[in-house]
């Protein structure tokens, strides 16, 4: 068995059938295309190859799709036949340049969405993560959120892997297991969209499946093991529809797939055969409990590819990417080609004793000294120049500029090409900027939603996994987790702070929303609370002045009067 006819066995025996393939237009499309998985194995790894950025990758792909994967579907690939990437792996004396800019896109576009500040209802104030209080969780601070994020790693898993390869690659999935060998609270592991697929019932996400990919020891054996979560629906014994949580684990050992993954062939194997395995149980329930411990990860939705989850952000790219590359590489050529030749008298030149061949000088460091008319290395009189320069002219210019044009049409509908410093005028105001930024502001905005609720739900799944592992059953399915961003394109400090006073001084704003909105999460829970009793202090209201009787001061009668 395949591993791809094991995908669709497990979503057919769970759904009772599989969307998708079955009308006439699926059916035209498909007319010029043998192997449709195989398009999608190939179209994720050039992604992840114009991510990397490096120009060996692209040509050590594009040869390889030359010679195999653009021939098994001639029809689908014929456009990208004619890439420079691909033509060029052809040839040996050829100067390519990758601009990297793929990439820069994609760390730009992470950089810009930045961390959340992460917060729970058990701790409302917080700089970094929130923790459980203590006073609220009498079984401590074992259970808090920032110490399991802590020790998975998780930020780091997010900003290399999950953000950036979600872009990249159209769909991904956050999972959380444990291991209680090695620690006794859960982590999170993520799967890029090459080991998971999702199984859809009534338009939801009702299963996941997850792929990991092992080595025995023995290196030719591989084995492959496989996690399906789904959702179980029942009846409780009061006869309200409820649902348990379904981990099935298998293990197969591995041949074949020369092509994708999706071409190996499974042969069923032992738990023991996995070291990793030992120790684990091949199926796990989890009662009334409305989750799969996995979060999706997906930006972009393709209506038009049934076929792909998730949409990358490269996906309308790719050609444009080819185009801006071959243009740079044109341009170093050119500059190559356009290198002063001189062409030397030999007659003129010292001779190797030994051989009496001309001696020709460096490339760089040159000391050669003659004159017309002088004699040459023979004795003889020569009235020929010694050296004679030649350069062509070439328009080297109009590569930079079509380069640049290019680049503009790259990141169009992505992000602005002033966040990128293109066309960013040095004495440009911060209003200005902001305004021609609009679009990386409406990318970023639409990441940070779906990204909030991936997160939400993800930190959520983790406590209650936490749960799970402290008493074996999970009480609080849904725990209340705010995610909040930063700010993007926001004004100075000194901007802020001159707009806020006046609204803090006329009573039209608190001093806990000035704080907020003046120093965010910047401060300490300690410098917070002095500087939010300093901003209340010096902005108590004035207290109300002591009534005067209309008869005048009441003086004591006793007291003088003074003039």
């Amino acid at each position: 068995m395949t591993l791809k006819e094991y995908i669709r066995k497990r979503a057919y025996a769970y759904t009772g059938g599989i969307a998708g393939g079955g009308s006439p237009e699926d059916v035209a499309r498909l007319t010029f295309i043998g192997n449709e998985d195989a398009i999608k194995t190939t179209k994720l790894r050039e992604y992840d190859t114009w991510f990397k950025g490096d120009g060996d990758e692209l040509l050590n792909f594009y040869t390889k799709g030359n010679m195999m994967d653009f021939a098994a579907e001639p029809w689908y690939w014929k456009n990208k036949r004619s890439y420079f990437w691909n033509v060029s792996a052809t040839e040996n004396d050829v100067k390519r340049t990758h601009s990297g800019q793929p990439h820069n896109i994609v760390t730009t576009l992470v950089g810009l969405v930045g961390e959340p500040t992460v917060t729970t209802k058990q701790a409302p104030k917080s700089s970094v993560f929130s923790r459980m209080n203590k006073e609220e969780d009498p079984d401590g601070d074992d259970d808090s959120l920032n110490e399991i994020l802590e020790e998975c790693g998780f930020w780091e898993i997010y900003s290399t892997k999950q953000m950036p390869l979600t872009l990249v690659e159209g769909w991904g999935a956050y999972k959380v297991s444990w291991d209680l060998r090695f620690s006794d609270h859960p982590f999170v592991t993520y799967y890029n969209a090459h080991d998971v697929d999702f199984i859809y019932r009534a338009g939801k996400i009702a299963g996941m499946l997850f792929r990991d990919w092992y080595t025995g020891e023995d290196p030719h054996k591989r084995y492959l093991v496989t996690e399906f979560r789904y959702l179980r629906p029942r009846r409780d014994e009061n006869g309200f529809l409820t649902r348990d949580l379904i981990i099935e684990t298998e293990a197969w050992a591995v041949t074949g797939g020369a092509t994708t993954n999706s071409d190996v062939i499974l042969t069923k194997a032992d738990f023991d055969a996995v070291p990793e395995l030992k120790g684990t149980e091949s199926r796990v329930a989890i009662k009334d409990f409305d989750s799969l411990l996995a979060s999706a990860c997906v930006f972009y939705k393709d209506p038009n590819n049934e076929a792909m989850p998730g949409k990358s952000i490269f996906s309308t790219k790719i050609e444009l990417f080819d185009d801006l590359d071959q243009e740079l590489s044109q341009k170093s050529n050119s500059v190559r080609r356009s290198t002063p030749e001189e062409l030397f008298n030999s007659d003129f030149l010292e001779r190797d004793p030994a051989t009496h061949m001309p001696i020709m000088p460096k490339v760089y460091d040159r000391k050669f000294l003659s004159y017309s008319g002088g004699r040459d290395a023979n004795g003889a009189v020569n009235t020929s120049e010694p050296v004679q320069v030649t350069q062509p002219q070439l328009n080297i210019a109009q590569y930079s500029e079509a380069a640049v044009m290019t680049l503009g049409q790259i990141v169009a509908g992505i992000m602005s090409p002033a966040t990128m410093g293109i066309g960013v005028a040095a004495a440009a105001t911060q209003e200005s900027q902001r305004e021609k930024e609009k679009i990386t502001v409406t990318t970023r905005n639409h990441i940070i939603e779906r990204e909030t609720k991936t997160l939400k739900a993800l930190f959520s799944d983790i406590l209650c996994c936490e749960e799970y592992l402290r008493t074996g059953a999970i009480t609080e399915r849904q725990h209340d987790v705010t995610i909040k961003f930063s700010e993007f394109a926001d004004n100075t400090f000194e901007e802020k702070s001159a707009v806020l006073s006046d609204a803090l001084a006329g009573g039209a704003m608190s001093p806990e929303m000035y704080m907020d909105k003046l120093y965010g999460d910047s401060l300490s829970d300690e410098d917070y609370s002095a500087e939010l009793q300093f901003i209340k202090s010096m902005h108590q209201p004035n207290p109300p002045m002591p009534m005067i009787p209309e008869d005048g001061l009441d003086v004591p009668d006793d007291e003088p009067m003074v003039g």
